[in-house]
């Protein structure tokens, strides 16, 4: 059964021999250690791996106000829920194209009759992870919260370790664990000499 944020912070806080927390809102160092460090740590997770049920792809729609930064032609916004984390690649007709990442927005040199997609790991609900990145949150949340919480830095050393594990072992299922798909993005679109960003 799939676990709620709260039960992860609890299930992180008795690895560490602590008590567990009633809800994030709680007073005591636990409860704003927790409310602090959750949500960038599982932010962290989410985009740090190949984490294929973390990615999506969504058609944009051009903004009618084109954007300040001459440096680019058109604006494209960006969907609000749920929140993007990362945008991996923008394509105009599978082609990758360049772009800045700018707030709700992206900015690209597409044109007026282009259709923009942009690719983007987004923050999956709790109730959706699979078991083994579950398992691997709950590890690496108490690395993180090891020294605020019990102020020995050799729990974070040992919680760390396993996190690792469990990290390659949720890495390994989700690869193996994915339909190949066959490549279509052709790159260099539009070449202006400027980066590619990732934002």
């Amino acid at each position: 059964m799939a676990l709620t944020d709260i039960e992860i912070a609890q299930s992180a806080l008795v690895l560490l021999g602590s008590k567990p927390i009633a809800s994030f809102s709680a007073q005591g160092n636990a409860a704003d250690v927790l409310r602090t460090l959750y949500e960038p740590t599982v932010e962290a997770a989410l985009t740090s791996g190949a984490w294929h049920w973390a990615k999506t792809t969504v058609a944009l729609t051009r903004d009618a106000t084109p954007p300040t930064n001459l440096r680019w032609d058109a604006a494209y916004i960006m969907p609000v829920s749920p929140p993007v984390l990362m945008v991996k690649t923008v394509t105009v007709d599978d082609t990758v194209i360049q772009f800045d990442r700018h707030e709700n927005r992206i900015h690209c040199d597409a044109g007026e009759d282009d259709n923009v997609y942009m690719e983007y790991i987004w923050r999956v609900a709790e109730a959706d992870w699979p078991p083994d990145f579950t398992e691997y949150i709950v590890f690496r949340l108490a690395s993180v919260i090891a020294v605020p919480i019990t102020g020995k830095p050799e729990i974070l050393d040992a919680m760390q370790r396993q996190a690792d594990q469990l990290f390659l072992k949720a890495g390994h299922n989700t690869a193996v664990g994915r339909t190949t798909q066959p490549i279509k993005i052709r790159l260099g679109r539009r070449s202006s000499g400027r980066p590619n960003y990732r934002g």
